[in-house]
């Protein structure tokens, strides 16, 4: 090894590459030689050799300034701060020494030469934390102040600001940085939303962010998107906040000798009813041995654990109207099972324009959930276009062949229609759905004891009876009517 005293200050020179020690702060990316950019840089030097040289202190007056890096420099006589990936290159190149500047003055601010953006040995640029660790060092190491460094830089002060806030960050978002996973630009959200954190919250807040966001980063190779952060923050809060309920409700309990009980699975349907908010009536609840605790949201609240006076009529009524819903919704599925038998079979002229001219002047609409269920009652009659050629309701309809079939795919749709007007929620059944009924009961289906509760009461509604069967004035029967062929026949009589 060469003396690094035989050298003077700012010369420049031959340095054997054994006896230079790369800055032990460069991320260690650098030395390794992976990187296409320094596989390219050694084909170069192999070709024409080093054009700029490094810059080079000597161990010892940089040892003065960092005694903590005697270890990593080991016994070589040189240090450099900025020519680590020419260093790499040249030993890939096959070369033994390297042309190198000595500048003995960069010992006590080898940490700021890194940061420089104009260096052309740091074109493989810093990743954001590397950057902000190294800036921190600096820092620490000048004893600057973040404005100061900003001014050896020629950098804005708040961008000096920003990329130091990345070491505030969790560990995991800082993990996500490094892999690339998260963008450096949704840091500031995290660190927003973070912020608005209760002081007393924010290590269980941080602790529940980073489990999430390690959890989803091994399970997925996609970025983290924004969204997804403020989800993590939110879920991280509000987690935080039911534990610390439960812990206060648990003690509240323990003080005052009552259970904690959780309300919906507890109390069951309407248990909203047995919060208790009045003083008075909670100590009654408390007499009587009927009060215990419960979180609600974030807050510790009192309940009545067996039903208030008024609850059992109320949820009597509530059972009644889910029971209603469920026959209901048999009622309805029995009808469509019935109608694809029905609908398969092709319409006469007169029952087509008499279905599309009620359903026209009832303002029915044919999209939707019409659409849906035309589709579906039509596919599973067999007519129109397969379920394999589309799904989609509106397309169905363009692909119909022939005019016969779209004549028989406009009645499915018209009698769809009133079939979805029939089964809405909530609808209380008058006239047209008597007629649709009494349609479907000519064609062999058998009412169920919910629509026959319906009928009866639609009757009572009205002050002529209800017809058990189509409407006569409307009925067109083949001697009255002269177009009594079907769809297909009057396809055949245009053609």
């Amino acid at each position: 090894m060469r003396d690094a005293a035989s050298h003077h200050d700012e010369a420049t020179t031959r340095i054997p590459l054994e006896d230079i020690a790369p800055y032990p702060h460069n991320p260690a990316w650098r030395e390794d030689g992976t990187s296409e950019k320094t596989k390219r840089l050694a084909d170069s030097i192999g070709e024409v050799g080093v054009l700029q040289p490094i810059l080079v202190v000597s161990a010892a007056d940089y040892l003065k300034h960092h005694p903590e890096d005697r270890e990593a420099i080991a016994d070589r006589p040189w240090v450099t701060p900025a020519g680590v990936r020419r260093l790499t290159a040249s030993r890939l190149a096959g070369k033994e020494d390297i042309p190198a500047t000595v500048r003995p003055e960069l010992a006590a601010q080898i940490g700021l030469i890194p940061l420089h953006e104009n260096d052309p040995d740091l074109r493989l640029a810093f990743t954001p934390l590397e950057e902000a660790r190294q800036m921190q060092r600096a820092m620490d190491e000048q004893g600057l102040s973040q404005r100061k460094l900003a001014e050896h830089l020629g950098r804005a002060q708040g961008q000096i600001s920003k990329r130091l806030a990345l070491l505030t960050l969790p560990a995991s978002a800082q993990e996500a940085l490094e892999s690339e996973a998260m963008l450096v630009t949704d840091a500031p959200l995290v660190l927003e939303m973070l912020g608005q954190v209760d002081l007393r919250q924010r290590e269980e807040v941080v602790a529940a962010f980073d489990e999430r966001l390690r959890s989803r980063c091994a399970a997925s190779a996609e970025a983290v998107r924004k969204e997804t952060l403020m989800a993590f923050v939110r879920e991280a809060r509000n987690e935080i906040g039911q534990r610390r309920a439960r812990r206060e409700a648990q003690e509240v309990a323990d003080r005052e000798g009552l259970r904690v009980i959780e309300p919906g699975k507890t109390l069951g349907v309407g248990w909203q009813e047995h919060r208790l908010t009045d003083a008075e009536a909670i100590e009654q609840a408390r007499e009587q041995g009927d009060l215990a605790v419960a979180v609600s949201g974030e807050d510790t609240v009192y309940f009545r654990v067996s039903p208030p006076p008024a609850t059992a009529a109320r949820a009597a009524e509530r059972k009644a109207a889910r029971d209603e819903q469920a026959e209901a919704r048999k009622a309805a599925q029995a009808r469509e099972q019935h109608l694809v038998t029905v609908l398969a079979v092709k319409p006469k002229a007169g029952e087509l324009v008499a279905t599309l001219a009620d359903g026209l002047l009832r303002g029915r609409s044919v999209n939707g959930v019409q659409a849906t269920l035309a589709r579906t009652l039509a596919q599973g009659a067999g007519v129109g276009p397969s379920a394999e050629r589309t799904q989609d309701d509106y397309e169905w309809k363009q692909l119909a062949q022939t005019h016969a079939e779209r004549l028989h795919l406009a009645w499915i749709s018209a009698v769809a229609a009133q079939e979805v007007d029939t089964r809405a929620p909530h609808h209380t059944w008058g006239a047209a759905d008597c007629d649709y009924l009494a349609w479907l009961t000519d064609r062999g289906y058998v009412p169920t004891p919910w629509e026959k509760d319906q009928l009866a009461a639609a009757r009572t509604r009205t002050d002529d009876s209800v017809p058990t069967s189509p409407d006569e004035d409307t009925e067109t029967t083949e001697q009255d009517d002269p177009q009594t062929d079907s769809v297909e026949s009057a396809q055949e009589e245009q053609a």
